[in-house]
């Protein structure tokens, strides 16, 4: 897996609902060799050449990693714009400017998008809602991502998600990261679990945003933990245990 574009920082279809109502969402389809009616909604005719190509995704397509400063991020705009029903100007959030966005291709259509916030950058989205003691225990290796949107145009499949946030996961832990913590609907924990995601010991909160209730989990960057993600990870060497999560409680 390349490094992300910065190097100059240092049933209910879930993708939608999810994304929608809480930081991080679920289920639809990541890229296939084959391009189909989707290009009649999507002008470009290629991917994102003012992004930096991350590598190619398990089942097909490509990775790709930009900043909110890039003229690429027009993409992911484009997708919320399709998921929140609202126009792409309306679509760009305070948060975005200090992460990095992931968007995985299909030929030229972007199909996921994604926004991973570096903790050690500052502020993230929902902050205050975690522990503070986990947060700074753990702030220069944590991440919390957000805004996970799909291609409506395009099919949904569980399975090609989670290629798309294995691929994402390869190459945050590239720069370090090794924890993350997100929040999510109670419909969604079973999917999170089945990533390697863990419910942490808090009460549930509504989120500022979306004004629904989402439950915090955690997620540990460890091969040798259970869980999809992680089952697609390199081997690494400066893990986070569970045990140190657990006596920071």
């Amino acid at each position: 897996m390349g490094r992300c574009a910065s190097s100059q920082r240092g049933t209910m279809d879930m993708s939608i609902v999810h994304s929608m109502h809480s930081k991080f969402a679920v289920a639809g389809p990541c890229s296939s060799r084959s391009m189909f009616a989707v290009q009649r909604h999507v002008a470009h005719t290629e991917a994102a050449p003012e992004s930096e190509w991350v590598g190619p995704l398990e089942g097909g397509g490509a990775l790709r990693c930009m900043r909110a400063s890039s003229p690429a991020f027009r993409d992911v705009l484009m997708l919320r714009s399709m998921v929140y029903g609202r126009p792409a100007s309306a679509c760009r959030e305070r948060f975005d400017d200090a992460a990095d966005h992931y968007v995985s291709y299909r030929g030229a259509v972007p199909v996921y998008a994604l926004r991973v916030s570096h903790a050690s950058r500052g502020t993230f989205e929902c902050e205050r809602q975690y522990p503070p003691h986990l947060v700074e225990r753990f702030r220069t290796r944590l991440v919390s991502s957000g805004r996970l949107v799909r291609n409506p145009v395009v099919p949904g499949s569980a399975e090609r998600l989670r290629h798309f946030l294995a691929g994402c996961w390869a190459d945050i832990c590239s720069w370090g990261a090794r924890i993350e913590v997100t929040n999510v609907l109670a419909q969604m924990l079973p999917f999170y679990q089945t990533l390697g995601y863990f419910a942490l010991p808090m009460p549930p909160f509504q989120h500022p945003l979306w004004e629904r209730e989402g439950f915090a989990v955690c997620f540990l960057a460890n091969p040798a933990l259970p869980g999809a993600i992680n089952g697609g990870l390199d081997d690494l060497d400066d893990v986070i245990a569970m045990s140190e999560i657990e006596r920071v409680y």
